[in-house]
């Protein structure tokens, strides 16, 4: 960490902790989420600096944004008492996202309105007949969806849980193609970037048709970097892990459903109901690659395979939920007073 006062020789600025990859560890004042300090792809190739100065009374960090040709774009000085973190605990343990869809589409996690939902193509959400409260209506033939335009999770992150409720008004049709994206991440190339990733399905959760006419192929994607061997020195490739089939009895579907899947950089769970329904093991086992953001109720392009009917109550973990706290999302939701139309 830089100290403005007496930096030692050999010391590293607090950037090359908070930046590098290589680094595994992380200082706990400074883990904390400050919503005026975006690095983004908007406005490329900035350097980032943070310094302390702990010589005050109440120590100060001080940050800023510096373009190549040194011109400051932003500085903010944080005190020491907005950078001590408040303690999460229970289900608000690393939940990085939720949207309740009570007739908004507000984020309720500690991101905050960076990363709002935005309502595409007409769709709507309801003050009531959601699972619990209002929900995203959605329809298909209009390709409805709603869009997150930032990621909420951290770079290669090594672990995530994504759960919710949906309620289809349609499925896909037996012995079709057709495909139903109940959710799936995406990229932000805001700056047409050579060579930038276009896919980003780090979570892809669709349905499908399958042969038997009385189940429903409930599919999970993945994205994750793929190792080069050791003493490369190439960069990680990126590989698609997938698809991961589960099926699902269609009768199942003609109420509200409650679905999780977790991710550990090795295998991939899939929840139905608060239950452990399929596991898939991924291979080779690695974190995931580069996103940017997310489409609830369809792919990563948004328009096409988009999902027809309710989705509510969506929440997004930076980690593993055990199998215990999946049980009690689904028993605690679906025990409250659901306004079922």
């Amino acid at each position: 960490m830089q100290d403005s006062s007496s930096a030692p020789s050999g010391s590293h600025p607090v950037h090359d902790f908070i930046i590098s990859p290589g680094h595994t560890s992380v200082i706990p004042s400074l883990n904390v989420y400050h919503q005026d300090l975006e690095w983004s792809r908007v406005k490329p190739n900035q350097f980032l600096t943070m310094t302390a100065d702990t010589t005050k009374k109440v120590p100060e960090l001080t940050v800023k944004f510096r373009d190549k040709t040194g011109q400051e774009n932003l500085v903010k000085t944080i005190t020491y008492d907005e950078l001590t973190p408040t303690a999460a605990s229970g289900l608000e343990v690393d939940r990085r996202a939720h949207w309740s869809f009570d007739g908004h589409t507000t984020n309720h996690s500690v991101l905050g309105d960076r990363i709002d939902a935005k309502l595409e193509n007409g769709a709507t959400v309801s003050r009531e007949n959601g699972i619990r409260g209002g929900a995203l209506q959605l329809d298909r033939s209009r390709n409805q969806y709603a869009s997150v335009p930032r990621s909420m999770l951290d770079d290669n992150a090594n672990a995530y849980t994504v759960a919710g409720w949906i309620k289809p008004n349609l499925l896909p049709a037996h012995g079709s193609k057709d495909r139903h994206f109940i959710l799936e991440t995406k990229v932000n190339n805001h700056c047409d970037l050579l060579k930038a990733l276009g896919t980003g399905f780090a979570i892809s959760i669709g349905m499908r048709a399958c042969d038997d006419a009385t189940k429903i192929n409930l599919q999970l994607y993945t994205e994750t970097l793929d190792p080069k061997p050791v003493g490369s020195q190439q960069s990680p490739g990126v590989k698609s892990q997938g698809g991961f089939d589960c099926l699902i009895d269609r009768v199942l579907f003609s109420d509200w459903v409650h679905f999780a899947a977790t991710f550990d950089s090795k295998s991939l769970h899939l929840y139905i109901d608060g239950k452990l329904v399929k596991s898939h093991v991924l291979s080779p086992a690695a974190p995931i690659a580069e996103v940017g953001g997310l489409v609830i109720g369809g792919h990563r392009a948004g328009e096409g395979r988009n999902f027809d009917g309710k989705i509510d109550e969506i929440s997004i973990w930076n980690r593993v939920l055990t199998s215990q706290e999946i049980e009690t999302i689904h028993r605690n939701v679906a025990s409250s007073e659901a306004t079922h139309d």
